[in-house]
């Protein structure tokens, strides 16, 4: 019986949902804020956001973790510029650099 009760306690902590969210900036490789790009979750595509005239994203999503939140790869993608993946802490603010392409 007590074997059967750590197995349990051991998966419902195993099984711990967190709420992620992570904001940040895009800019271009001049520090000039860059609008329309868009910035999703590397491992759900479907989870993104267009950034607004001054760069600003915001993405939320559901992710397993224990004891804590794991960090949100995020990936910015725009039309001339290089594609860039940044790992974002939980709760955490980040500026993303994109370069432009030849």
């Amino acid at each position: 019986m007590k074997y059967l009760f750590l197995i349990l306690l051991a998966g419902s902590m195993a099984s711990c949902d967190c709420y992620q969210n992570v904001e940040g900036t895009v800019i271009d490789e001049n520090g000039v804020a860059l609008s329309g790009v868009t910035v999703y979750k590397t491992s759900k595509d479907w989870i993104k956001a267009e950034t607004d005239s001054l760069g600003y994203f915001e993405l939320s999503s559901t992710s397993g973790g224990l004891c804590g939140c794991p960090p949100m790869t995020v990936t910015a993608k725009k039309e001339g510029y290089a594609t860039t993946e940044v790992e974002i802490p939980n709760a955490g603010k980040e500026t993303i650099v994109l370069k432009k392409t030849n």
